[in-house]
Protein backbone atom coordinates (compact mmCIF):
# COMPACT_ATOMS: atom_id res chain seq x y z
CA UNK A 1 0.00 0.00 0.00
CA UNK A 2 1.69 3.28 -1.33
CA UNK A 3 0.55 6.98 -2.07
CA UNK A 4 -0.26 7.56 -4.96
CA UNK A 5 -0.81 10.97 -6.41
CA UNK A 6 -2.71 12.38 -9.42
CA UNK A 7 -4.12 16.29 -10.75
CA UNK A 8 -7.56 17.18 -9.61
CA UNK A 9 -10.07 18.80 -11.60
CA UNK A 10 -8.85 22.00 -10.81
CA UNK A 11 -5.26 21.24 -11.57
CA UNK A 12 -3.82 21.59 -8.08
CA UNK A 13 -2.40 17.79 -6.89
CA UNK A 14 -4.14 15.68 -4.91
CA UNK A 15 -3.26 12.26 -3.61
CA UNK A 16 -4.60 8.79 -2.74
CA UNK A 17 -4.08 5.86 0.08
CA UNK A 18 -4.31 2.73 -0.83
CA UNK A 19 -7.51 3.87 -3.12
CA UNK A 20 -9.17 6.02 -0.61
CA UNK A 21 -8.71 9.89 -1.43
CA UNK A 22 -7.03 12.27 0.99
CA UNK A 23 -7.76 15.15 -0.72
CA UNK A 24 -10.78 16.29 -3.24
CA UNK A 25 -10.09 15.34 -6.59
CA UNK A 26 -11.92 18.34 -7.96
CA UNK A 27 -10.58 21.55 -5.77
CA UNK A 28 -8.44 20.49 -2.85
CA UNK A 29 -7.86 23.81 -1.73
CA UNK A 30 -11.73 24.69 -1.73
CA UNK A 31 -12.22 21.26 0.24
CA UNK A 32 -9.14 22.94 3.05
CA UNK A 33 -10.69 26.31 2.90
CA UNK A 34 -13.98 24.46 4.04
CA UNK A 35 -12.65 22.87 7.03
CA UNK A 36 -11.17 25.37 8.31
CA UNK A 37 -14.54 28.04 8.17
CA UNK A 38 -16.72 25.22 9.63
CA UNK A 39 -14.60 24.70 12.98
CA UNK A 40 -16.33 25.91 15.85
CA UNK A 41 -13.48 27.79 18.29
CA UNK A 42 -14.89 29.28 21.72
CA UNK A 43 -11.40 30.11 22.57
CA UNK A 44 -8.41 31.91 20.76
CA UNK A 45 -5.45 29.02 20.42
CA UNK A 46 -2.00 29.54 21.07
CA UNK A 47 -1.04 26.48 18.95
CA UNK A 48 -3.33 24.63 15.98
CA UNK A 49 -2.04 20.96 15.96
CA UNK A 50 -3.30 19.11 12.86
CA UNK A 51 -2.95 15.09 13.51
CA UNK A 52 -1.52 14.16 8.88
CA UNK A 53 -2.47 17.06 7.02
CA UNK A 54 -1.20 15.41 3.69
CA UNK A 55 -0.75 17.39 1.23
CA UNK A 56 -1.04 20.86 3.99
CA UNK A 57 -3.82 22.51 1.91
CA UNK A 58 -5.62 23.45 5.36
CA UNK A 59 -2.29 25.34 6.57
CA UNK A 60 -3.08 28.32 4.85
CA UNK A 61 -6.26 28.74 6.00
CA UNK A 62 -5.19 28.33 9.40
CA UNK A 63 -2.48 30.37 9.48
CA UNK A 64 -5.07 33.55 8.10
CA UNK A 65 -8.01 32.27 10.50
CA UNK A 66 -4.99 32.08 13.67
CA UNK A 67 -2.39 34.57 12.68
CA UNK A 68 -1.15 34.49 16.19
CA UNK A 69 -0.72 30.77 16.84
CA UNK A 70 1.95 28.64 15.88
CA UNK A 71 1.08 25.96 13.55
CA UNK A 72 1.97 22.35 13.97
CA UNK A 73 1.32 19.21 12.32
CA UNK A 74 1.89 15.50 13.36
CA UNK A 75 3.24 13.15 10.62
CA UNK A 76 1.76 9.75 10.87
CA UNK A 77 2.99 9.20 6.82
CA UNK A 78 6.27 9.27 6.21
CA UNK A 79 5.52 9.95 2.45
CA UNK A 80 3.90 12.73 2.99
CA UNK A 81 6.52 15.34 3.81
CA UNK A 82 7.03 17.41 0.45
CA UNK A 83 4.63 20.48 2.28
CA UNK A 84 6.09 20.19 5.93
CA UNK A 85 7.87 23.67 4.88
CA UNK A 86 3.68 25.33 5.81
CA UNK A 87 4.22 24.51 9.27
CA UNK A 88 6.36 26.26 12.01
CA UNK A 89 6.98 22.52 13.49
CA UNK A 90 6.38 19.06 12.36
CA UNK A 91 6.69 16.16 14.80
CA UNK A 92 6.31 12.72 13.64
CA UNK A 93 4.66 9.09 14.98
CA UNK A 94 5.69 6.11 13.28
CA UNK A 95 4.05 3.70 15.00
CA UNK A 96 1.26 3.33 18.04
CA UNK A 97 3.87 2.03 20.46
CA UNK A 98 5.91 5.63 20.24
CA UNK A 99 2.61 7.56 21.49
CA UNK A 100 4.08 8.22 25.14
CA UNK A 101 7.62 9.41 23.29
CA UNK A 102 5.31 11.89 21.33
CA UNK A 103 3.45 13.16 24.53
CA UNK A 104 6.50 14.23 25.66
CA UNK A 105 7.65 15.61 23.08
CA UNK A 106 5.13 17.62 22.64
CA UNK A 107 4.93 18.66 26.39
CA UNK A 108 8.70 19.54 25.95
CA UNK A 109 8.08 21.86 23.43
CA UNK A 110 5.12 24.19 24.45
CA UNK A 111 4.34 23.49 27.52
CA UNK A 112 1.61 23.55 29.80
CA UNK A 113 0.43 27.56 29.21
CA UNK A 114 0.16 26.69 25.12
CA UNK A 115 -1.32 23.18 25.83
CA UNK A 116 -3.58 24.24 27.68
CA UNK A 117 -4.66 26.93 24.59
CA UNK A 118 -4.31 24.47 22.09
CA UNK A 119 -6.43 23.99 19.05
CA UNK A 120 -6.27 20.41 18.03
CA UNK A 121 -7.34 18.35 14.49
CA UNK A 122 -7.48 15.88 12.33
CA UNK A 123 -7.62 16.28 8.44
CA UNK A 124 -10.65 13.92 8.34
CA UNK A 125 -9.42 12.22 5.12
CA UNK A 126 -6.25 10.98 6.46
CA UNK A 127 -7.65 9.89 9.72
CA UNK A 128 -9.82 7.51 7.90
CA UNK A 129 -6.98 6.16 5.73
CA UNK A 130 -4.95 5.73 9.23
CA UNK A 131 -7.62 4.93 11.75
CA UNK A 132 -4.84 3.05 14.09
CA UNK A 133 -1.89 6.03 13.94
CA UNK A 134 -4.50 8.69 14.32
CA UNK A 135 -5.92 7.00 17.40
CA UNK A 136 -2.38 7.22 18.94
CA UNK A 137 -1.85 10.74 18.16
CA UNK A 138 -4.81 11.88 19.55
CA UNK A 139 -3.93 9.71 22.55
CA UNK A 140 -0.48 11.05 22.59
CA UNK A 141 -2.17 14.65 22.60
CA UNK A 142 -4.16 13.71 25.59
CA UNK A 143 -1.84 12.54 27.77
CA UNK A 144 0.37 15.80 27.04
CA UNK A 145 -2.62 17.81 27.35
CA UNK A 146 -3.77 15.96 30.96
CA UNK A 147 0.45 16.48 32.09
CA UNK A 148 -0.33 20.29 31.02
CA UNK A 149 -3.53 20.44 33.16
CA UNK A 150 -2.17 19.00 36.29
CA UNK A 151 0.90 20.85 36.04
CA UNK A 152 -0.95 24.23 35.57
CA UNK A 153 -2.70 23.02 38.26
CA UNK A 154 -0.48 22.58 40.73
CA UNK A 155 1.45 26.02 39.97
CA UNK A 156 -1.90 27.92 40.52
CA UNK A 157 -2.05 26.07 44.00
CA UNK A 158 1.39 26.19 44.80
CA UNK A 159 2.50 29.44 43.87
CA UNK A 160 1.48 31.92 46.01
CA UNK A 161 3.04 29.09 48.58
CA UNK A 162 5.72 28.64 47.09
CA UNK A 163 6.73 32.65 46.92
CA UNK A 164 5.99 33.21 50.40
CA UNK A 165 8.22 29.92 50.83
CA UNK A 166 10.47 31.57 49.13
CA UNK A 167 10.85 34.79 51.32
CA UNK A 168 11.15 32.60 54.53
CA UNK A 169 13.64 30.48 53.12
CA UNK A 170 15.95 33.92 52.54
CA UNK A 171 14.82 35.52 56.18
CA UNK A 172 15.90 32.16 57.71
CA UNK A 173 19.24 31.12 56.08
CA UNK A 174 22.11 31.20 58.30
CA UNK A 175 24.71 29.26 56.74
CA UNK A 176 25.12 28.25 52.93
CA UNK A 177 27.99 26.23 51.35
CA UNK A 178 28.62 24.75 47.51
CA UNK A 179 29.85 21.69 46.43
CA UNK A 180 32.78 20.35 43.99
CA UNK A 181 31.30 17.00 42.42
CA UNK A 182 33.71 13.80 42.38
CA UNK A 183 33.70 10.52 40.83
CA UNK A 184 32.66 7.40 43.63
CA UNK A 185 29.47 6.03 43.75
CA UNK A 186 26.45 8.34 44.25
CA UNK A 187 23.54 6.48 46.04
CA UNK A 188 20.05 8.31 45.74
CA UNK A 189 17.42 6.67 48.08
CA UNK A 190 13.42 7.36 47.80
CA UNK A 191 11.25 5.95 49.72
CA UNK A 192 9.40 3.62 47.85
CA UNK A 193 8.91 -0.06 49.96
CA UNK A 194 11.45 -1.80 48.27
CA UNK A 195 13.87 0.30 50.15
CA UNK A 196 13.64 -1.48 53.48
CA UNK A 197 15.23 -4.89 51.83
CA UNK A 198 18.04 -2.60 50.87
CA UNK A 199 19.08 -0.61 53.79
CA UNK A 200 20.93 -3.67 55.69
CA UNK A 201 23.04 -3.06 52.70
CA UNK A 202 23.71 0.23 52.66
CA UNK A 203 24.55 0.49 55.97
CA UNK A 204 27.01 -2.37 55.36
CA UNK A 205 28.94 0.00 52.56
CA UNK A 206 28.27 2.72 53.71
CA UNK A 207 31.87 4.51 53.93
CA UNK A 208 32.27 3.71 49.96
CA UNK A 209 29.54 5.99 48.19
CA UNK A 210 28.20 9.50 48.67
CA UNK A 211 24.59 8.82 49.97
CA UNK A 212 21.82 11.53 48.73
CA UNK A 213 18.31 10.83 50.46
CA UNK A 214 15.31 12.63 49.60
CA UNK A 215 13.36 13.84 52.71
CA UNK A 216 10.54 11.22 52.97
CA UNK A 217 13.23 8.39 53.38
CA UNK A 218 15.17 10.10 56.62
CA UNK A 219 12.77 8.16 59.20
CA UNK A 220 13.33 4.88 56.93
CA UNK A 221 17.45 5.82 57.53
CA UNK A 222 17.28 7.07 60.21
CA UNK A 223 15.96 3.78 61.87
CA UNK A 224 19.06 1.42 60.55
CA UNK A 225 21.28 4.28 62.01
CA UNK A 226 22.05 5.74 58.31
CA UNK A 227 23.03 9.26 58.31
CA UNK A 228 22.62 11.02 54.79
CA UNK A 229 25.52 13.14 53.22
CA UNK A 230 22.81 15.18 51.70
CA UNK A 231 19.34 15.64 51.98
CA UNK A 232 16.68 17.18 48.97
CA UNK A 233 13.22 18.17 49.37
CA UNK A 234 11.40 19.93 46.96
CA UNK A 235 7.61 20.18 48.21
CA UNK A 236 6.17 23.02 48.88
CA UNK A 237 2.81 21.89 50.99
CA UNK A 238 3.01 22.11 55.05
CA UNK A 239 3.11 18.48 54.98
CA UNK A 240 6.47 17.78 53.87
CA UNK A 241 7.98 19.56 57.16
CA UNK A 242 6.92 16.54 59.21
CA UNK A 243 9.98 14.65 57.81
CA UNK A 244 12.60 16.51 59.43
CA UNK A 245 10.60 15.79 62.92
CA UNK A 246 13.50 14.72 65.02
CA UNK A 247 16.13 13.87 62.16
CA UNK A 248 19.50 14.68 62.85
CA UNK A 249 19.76 17.56 59.92
CA UNK A 250 22.59 19.36 61.39
CA UNK A 251 24.85 16.15 60.48
CA UNK A 252 24.26 16.34 56.88
CA UNK A 253 23.66 19.81 54.01
CA UNK A 254 20.46 20.23 52.95
CA UNK A 255 19.57 20.83 49.41
CA UNK A 256 16.60 23.31 48.77
CA UNK A 257 15.67 25.27 46.45
CA UNK A 258 13.25 28.28 47.76
CA UNK A 259 9.76 27.18 47.26
CA UNK A 260 10.54 24.00 49.05
CA UNK A 261 9.16 24.23 52.98
CA UNK A 262 11.29 23.76 55.66
CA UNK A 263 10.84 23.83 59.67
CA UNK A 264 11.53 27.26 61.04
CA UNK A 265 13.15 25.35 64.01
CA UNK A 266 15.76 23.78 62.46
CA UNK A 267 17.81 26.93 60.27
CA UNK A 268 20.07 27.36 62.93
CA UNK A 269 21.42 23.91 62.68
CA UNK A 270 21.35 23.84 58.58
CA UNK A 271 24.10 23.89 56.19
CA UNK A 272 22.39 25.11 53.26
CA UNK A 273 23.23 23.90 49.76
CA UNK A 274 20.67 26.37 47.38
CA UNK A 275 18.91 25.05 44.58
CA UNK A 276 18.02 27.10 42.12
CA UNK A 277 15.62 26.16 38.82
CA UNK A 278 16.62 28.85 36.37
CA UNK A 279 13.16 29.47 35.48
CA UNK A 280 11.73 31.48 38.01
CA UNK A 281 11.66 35.31 38.96
CA UNK A 282 12.26 33.56 42.71
CA UNK A 283 15.54 32.43 41.07
CA UNK A 284 16.67 36.39 40.49
CA UNK A 285 15.06 37.11 44.30
CA UNK A 286 17.80 34.66 45.17
CA UNK A 287 20.55 36.05 43.21
CA UNK A 288 19.64 39.66 44.94
CA UNK A 289 19.73 38.57 48.42
CA UNK A 290 23.25 37.31 47.86
CA UNK A 291 22.57 33.99 47.22
CA UNK A 292 24.91 31.50 45.08
CA UNK A 293 22.41 28.53 44.05
CA UNK A 294 23.25 25.51 42.54
CA UNK A 295 21.61 24.40 39.33
CA UNK A 296 18.89 22.07 39.73
CA UNK A 297 16.09 20.56 37.27
CA UNK A 298 12.79 20.47 38.07
CA UNK A 299 10.75 17.55 37.91
CA UNK A 300 7.41 16.69 39.10
CA UNK A 301 9.01 14.46 41.57
CA UNK A 302 11.62 15.06 44.27
CA UNK A 303 13.37 11.80 43.19
CA UNK A 304 13.44 13.47 39.32
CA UNK A 305 15.60 16.22 40.51
CA UNK A 306 17.46 14.11 42.92
CA UNK A 307 18.61 11.89 40.24
CA UNK A 308 19.96 15.07 37.97
CA UNK A 309 21.50 16.36 40.87
CA UNK A 310 23.16 13.27 41.66
CA UNK A 311 24.55 13.27 38.48
CA UNK A 312 26.09 16.42 38.39
CA UNK A 313 27.86 15.37 41.59
CA UNK A 314 29.84 12.60 40.25
CA UNK A 315 31.61 11.43 37.27
CA UNK A 316 30.68 7.94 38.34
CA UNK A 317 27.81 5.84 38.59
CA UNK A 318 24.47 6.75 40.12
CA UNK A 319 22.52 4.02 42.07
CA UNK A 320 18.80 5.16 42.46
CA UNK A 321 17.01 3.07 45.83
CA UNK A 322 13.50 2.63 46.78
CA UNK A 323 12.06 4.14 43.50
CA UNK A 324 9.30 1.56 42.79
CA UNK A 325 6.60 4.02 40.58
CA UNK A 326 3.78 1.70 40.95
CA UNK A 327 1.49 0.66 43.66
CA UNK A 328 2.21 -2.05 46.03
CA UNK A 329 0.31 -4.32 47.92
CA UNK A 330 0.75 -2.82 51.25
CA UNK A 331 2.27 0.58 52.58
CA UNK A 332 2.97 2.97 49.61
CA UNK A 333 6.19 4.09 51.01
CA UNK A 334 9.18 2.52 53.42
CA UNK A 335 8.15 2.38 56.92
CA UNK A 336 8.40 4.35 58.87
CA UNK A 337 7.00 7.26 57.12
CA UNK A 338 6.38 10.64 59.11
CA UNK A 339 2.80 11.15 57.34
CA UNK A 340 1.86 7.69 58.00
CA UNK A 341 2.18 8.43 62.02
CA UNK A 342 -0.36 11.22 61.36
CA UNK A 343 -3.02 9.71 59.21
CA UNK A 344 -2.68 6.46 61.67
CA UNK A 345 -4.60 9.03 64.12
CA UNK A 346 -7.48 9.03 62.05
CA UNK A 347 -8.30 4.93 61.60
CA UNK A 348 -10.93 3.76 63.09
CA UNK A 349 -13.24 1.12 63.19
CA UNK A 350 -15.44 3.16 60.32
CA UNK A 351 -12.21 3.52 58.24
CA UNK A 352 -10.11 1.09 59.68
CA UNK A 353 -6.15 0.97 58.38
CA UNK A 354 -7.28 -1.38 55.82
CA UNK A 355 -8.98 0.44 54.23
CA UNK A 356 -7.16 4.16 54.07
CA UNK A 357 -4.16 2.53 52.73
CA UNK A 358 -6.19 0.53 50.04
CA UNK A 359 -7.59 4.15 49.31
CA UNK A 360 -3.89 5.45 49.19
CA UNK A 361 -2.71 3.10 46.23
CA UNK A 362 -5.84 3.98 44.04
CA UNK A 363 -5.55 7.66 44.78
CA UNK A 364 -1.47 7.38 44.00
CA UNK A 365 -1.98 5.49 40.69
CA UNK A 366 -2.26 8.19 38.76
CA UNK A 367 0.80 10.20 39.76
CA UNK A 368 2.91 7.25 40.23
CA UNK A 369 2.14 6.22 36.15
CA UNK A 370 2.69 9.85 34.91
CA UNK A 371 5.95 9.51 36.94
CA UNK A 372 7.21 6.47 35.58
CA UNK A 373 6.69 7.99 32.19
CA UNK A 374 8.77 10.64 33.28
CA UNK A 375 11.73 8.40 34.35
CA UNK A 376 10.97 5.87 31.57
CA UNK A 377 11.43 8.72 28.88
CA UNK A 378 15.04 9.72 29.84
CA UNK A 379 17.38 9.24 27.26
CA UNK A 380 20.00 6.74 26.93
CA UNK A 381 22.93 9.40 26.44
CA UNK A 382 21.91 10.10 30.50
CA UNK A 383 21.33 7.24 32.15
CA UNK A 384 24.58 5.69 30.40
CA UNK A 385 25.79 5.78 34.61
CA UNK A 386 22.20 5.28 36.24
CA UNK A 387 20.98 2.09 37.43
CA UNK A 388 18.00 1.39 39.80
CA UNK A 389 19.23 -1.09 42.51
CA UNK A 390 16.78 -3.70 43.62
CA UNK A 391 17.38 -6.48 46.92
CA UNK A 392 15.33 -9.02 44.59
CA UNK A 393 16.41 -8.32 41.62
CA UNK A 394 13.24 -7.44 39.72
CA UNK A 395 11.47 -4.86 39.25
CA UNK A 396 7.68 -4.30 39.48
CA UNK A 397 8.06 -1.16 36.84
CA UNK A 398 10.48 -1.43 34.31
CA UNK A 399 11.98 2.66 33.83
CA UNK A 400 13.18 2.28 29.94
CA UNK A 401 16.35 3.32 29.90
CA UNK A 402 17.56 3.03 33.09
CA UNK A 403 18.87 -0.33 34.10
CA UNK A 404 17.81 -2.73 36.97
CA UNK A 405 20.88 -4.40 39.03
CA UNK A 406 21.67 -6.67 41.30
CA UNK A 407 23.72 -6.46 45.10
CA UNK A 408 26.74 -8.09 43.36
CA UNK A 409 26.92 -5.48 40.65
CA UNK A 410 26.60 -2.66 43.59
CA UNK A 411 29.18 -4.26 45.92
CA UNK A 412 31.74 -4.55 43.20
CA UNK A 413 31.03 -1.17 41.96
CA UNK A 414 31.00 1.19 45.27
CA UNK A 415 34.69 -1.70 45.81
CA UNK A 416 36.23 -0.33 43.28
CA UNK A 417 34.81 3.35 42.41
CA UNK A 418 36.70 6.66 42.36
CA UNK A 419 38.80 7.86 45.04
CA UNK A 420 37.14 11.08 45.26
CA UNK A 421 33.62 11.76 47.40
CA UNK A 422 32.07 15.31 46.02
CA UNK A 423 33.46 18.05 48.78
CA UNK A 424 31.42 20.29 50.49
CA UNK A 425 32.63 23.54 50.15
CA UNK A 426 31.93 27.09 52.01
CA UNK A 427 30.12 30.02 50.57
CA UNK A 428 30.34 33.58 51.47
CA UNK A 429 28.59 35.01 54.43
CA UNK A 430 25.40 35.99 53.54
CA UNK A 431 23.95 40.16 53.79
CA UNK A 432 22.34 40.58 57.30
CA UNK A 433 18.65 39.96 57.99
CA UNK A 434 17.45 43.30 57.56
CA UNK A 435 19.45 43.86 53.89
CA UNK A 436 17.96 40.53 53.16
CA UNK A 437 14.75 42.12 53.73
CA UNK A 438 14.60 45.37 52.10
CA UNK A 439 15.96 43.89 48.91
CA UNK A 440 12.52 41.30 49.07
CA UNK A 441 10.68 44.18 49.46
CA UNK A 442 12.72 45.95 46.62
CA UNK A 443 11.94 43.06 44.76
CA UNK A 444 8.26 42.93 45.12
CA UNK A 445 7.69 46.61 44.71
CA UNK A 446 9.65 46.25 41.32
CA UNK A 447 8.02 42.38 39.98
CA UNK A 448 4.39 42.73 41.43
CA UNK A 449 2.83 44.24 38.42
CA UNK A 450 4.70 42.60 35.64
CA UNK A 451 3.77 40.15 32.92
CA UNK A 452 6.43 38.23 34.01
CA UNK A 453 5.23 37.75 37.78
CA UNK A 454 1.26 37.33 36.51
CA UNK A 455 2.34 34.42 34.53
CA UNK A 456 4.35 32.88 37.10
CA UNK A 457 2.66 33.74 40.26
CA UNK A 458 -1.32 33.53 38.36
CA UNK A 459 -0.76 30.59 35.53
CA UNK A 460 -4.57 30.29 35.30
CA UNK A 461 -5.53 34.00 35.04
CA UNK A 462 -3.15 34.47 32.72
CA UNK A 463 -4.05 31.33 30.48
CA UNK A 464 -7.46 32.43 30.82
CA UNK A 465 -7.05 35.77 29.73
CA UNK A 466 -4.80 35.07 26.80
CA UNK A 467 -7.77 32.07 25.75
CA UNK A 468 -9.95 35.09 26.16
CA UNK A 469 -12.45 35.47 22.57
CA UNK A 470 -13.17 39.38 23.52
CA UNK A 471 -11.67 42.14 25.21
CA UNK A 472 -14.37 42.11 27.96
CA UNK A 473 -13.53 38.85 29.19
CA UNK A 474 -10.17 39.48 28.96
CA UNK A 475 -10.45 42.50 30.74
CA UNK A 476 -12.43 40.53 33.28
CA UNK A 477 -9.80 38.10 33.69
CA UNK A 478 -7.03 40.87 34.38
CA UNK A 479 -9.28 42.26 37.14
CA UNK A 480 -9.33 39.02 38.81
CA UNK A 481 -5.35 39.10 38.55
CA UNK A 482 -5.57 42.20 40.06
CA UNK A 483 -7.39 41.36 43.46
CA UNK A 484 -5.48 38.66 43.89
CA UNK A 485 -2.35 39.94 44.03
CA UNK A 486 -2.99 42.72 46.28
CA UNK A 487 -3.99 39.96 48.39
CA UNK A 488 -0.87 38.01 48.02
CA UNK A 489 1.45 41.20 48.11
CA UNK A 490 -0.13 42.53 51.33
CA UNK A 491 0.69 38.84 52.93
CA UNK A 492 4.15 38.62 51.46
CA UNK A 493 5.02 42.48 53.19
CA UNK A 494 3.29 40.65 56.56
CA UNK A 495 6.17 38.08 56.06
CA UNK A 496 8.77 40.24 55.46
CA UNK A 497 7.93 42.59 58.78
CA UNK A 498 7.99 39.46 61.05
Amino acid sequence: MTISYSVARNGSTTCSYNGRALHSRYNPEHEAELFVQTLSVSFRPRAVVVIEPALSYCAPFLRSRFPDACLCAIRVQAALTESDGSWDIVFSLSSPEKKTELAHTLYNHFGEETLSACLSLAWTPAAHAFPELTSAAWSALLAATEKSRTVLYTRSYFASRWLSNAVRYIQSTTTTVGVTPGDTPVVVIASGPSLTGILPLLKKMRQRYFLLAVSSALAPCSTYGIVPDMCIATDGGWWARRHFDRMPVSQMVMALPPEAVYPATQWNDTQLLPLAYGDSLIDTLLHSCGYTPHRAERNGTVSGTAMALACGLTAGPVFLCGLDLAPAAGFQHAQPNALECIHRATDGRLMPKEMRIMRTRFSGAASLALYHDWFSAVPPEITARIYRLRDDHTASAPLGAIRDTDVSFFCHTVRTGGKQMPHITACPPLPDKKTRAARIATFIATAAHTAAWQKEFFPLETVSENRALTETDAAQMHALFIERNKKLCARLQRLISQ
